[in-house]
């Protein structure tokens, strides 16, 4: 199925067609197709009100299994089974069914009832744009970094990925909070990291209630491409 809309200009009474770059736009940083699947090694650790941690580890598959022309007839509407398993199980577990959508301009995910713009094109460094204007929740600037760079995961080395920092906000003093979100995408692949470190810490400088950097609450979650291809 075709991805990429095609646009129309209309000059002197003619009409021709300009298929867009993919390249150009940055839309092969996203090129999902109906049969791709992913499989991710996950870890989350959470950290608790009464100070303990708890700590879970699983692999975590993703497989488009349908597409469709999206309402707005801009792009296509990707269904994705969302299967987990913990490292040694045999069997894959579906969690859950979310979606993406994508079109010239942006790739919106669905998921938990709330969409989020996780791309914009044309890509360029510095971009950035509002991922949650299209959901209720307070405005959030998302930034592109480091486009067209190589990045490695475990001991594969993508040569051409792009960094989206959904928030850059780490507390060197711990007496705080930390909002670190970012997502690394990989071209003619998508999504091959993504790492969530949410923190509030205690305040424990003089007069605070702890005597040392303590988390009071949050989680670190880190996600990490293992394996990919057609089903």
């Amino acid at each position: 199925m075709k991805r990429l809309v095609w646009i129309f200009f209309v000059l002197g009474g003619c009409v021709s067609t300009i298929d867009p770059d993919p390249a150009g736009l940055g839309l092969m940083y996203f090129p999902l197709q109906t049969g791709d699947y992913f499989i991710y090694r996950a870890k989350r650790i959470n950290f608790n009100l009464d100070g303990s941690l708890d700590s879970i580890e699983y692999l975590l598959k993703e497989v488009v299994v349908d597409s469709f022309p999206s309402t707005d007839n801009q792009g296509f509407t990707f269904v994705i089974n969302r299967h987990k398993k913990g490292l040694n199980d045999p069997l894959w577990v579906l969690s859950t069914v979310v979606s993406a959508r994508t079109n010239l301009k942006t790739m919106v995910f669905n998921e938990d009832n709330a969409a989020y713009i996780k791309l914009a094109f044309p890509m360029q460094e510095g971009l950035t744009w509002d991922g949650n204007s299209l959901n209720d929740f307070e405005p959030d600037a998302y930034e592109i970094r480091m486009l067209s760079h190589p990045f490695k995961v475990d001991s594969i080395t993508f040569a051409n990925t792009v960094h989206v920092f959904q928030a850059d906000l780490l507390d060197p003093a711990k007496i705080s909070a930390d909002d670190y979100r970012v997502e690394v995408y990989a071209e003619n692949i998508g999504l091959v990291f993504k790492e969530s470190i949410i923190k509030e810490y205690c305040y424990y400088s003089a007069g605070g209630p702890c005597s040392e950097p303590t988390v009071l609450q949050g989680f670190e979650y880190e996600q990490q491409l293992i394996e990919f291809g057609k089903i």
